[in-house]
């Protein structure tokens, strides 16, 4: 059983397309390739933590717009694969959107590293020692946090910087103890050669 990743999918958003330069033609082609990219490498005994916006509903009016379209959430969910998933709430995550988690903040312990899982990078912490986010899209892959001396990682786990694909726990933890190394290796108002590699 693996854990993975994922946040920031828009479903039936059409106007997500043209903001973040995604390779679909329409909102069809763009919700049939995330699931496949979803099942190519989740299983279905597979663990997945979702950081926000799922899918973007409006009524059939609105839609002309590109801001969404009347869907039904479960019905995406039957054709992806996992067996748990947990949800967090994202800024187009509430009740006039048919899809409303419960929870804005999950907390994770890994060998003993404290992982913050949030939507949006602003309310990153710097009690934890990794902060997972979504919501920045195709901006940036990972930053680093600074607060009182301190300095922590954010991996954006935005499906727009991951080619559609989900990131699995190793691969963070890979990212986080590289990162670690090369910060214990410079000064502080150094950037790590990490930062400038994954955000290219």
């Amino acid at each position: 059983m693996n854990t993975w990743f994922q946040s920031d999918f828009h479903f039936f958003h059409a106007n997500i397309i043209r903001y973040c330069h995604r390779p679909f033609k329409d909102v069809y082609e763009m919700n049939k390739e995330i699931i496949r990219r979803h099942n190519e490498r989740v299983k279905q005994e597979d663990t997945i933590f979702f950081l926000g916006d799922f899918g973007f509903f409006a009524s059939k009016n609105a839609s002309i717009r590109g801001e969404g379209e009347p869907y039904n959430p479960e019905e995406l969910l039957n054709q992806m694969n996992g067996k748990q998933w947990y949800f967090i709430q994202g800024n187009h995550d509430k009740a006039s959107n048919k899809f409303k988690p419960k929870t804005d903040t999950i907390i994770m312990n890994q060998n003993g590293i404290r992982i913050q899982l949030i939507h949006d990078s602003q309310y990153a912490k710097i009690d934890y020692d990794l902060i997972l986010c979504g919501h920045h899209h195709n901006v940036w892959k990972v930053k680093e946090l600074f607060y009182n001396g301190q300095i922590r990682l954010i991996i954006n786990c935005s499906c727009d910087v991951w080619n559609f694909y989900p990131i699995k726990l190793d691969e963070i933890l890979a990212i986080y103890y590289r990162w670690k190394k090369e910060r214990s290796a410079i000064k502080k108002w150094e950037h790590p050669k990490i930062l400038n590699d994954l955000n290219k």
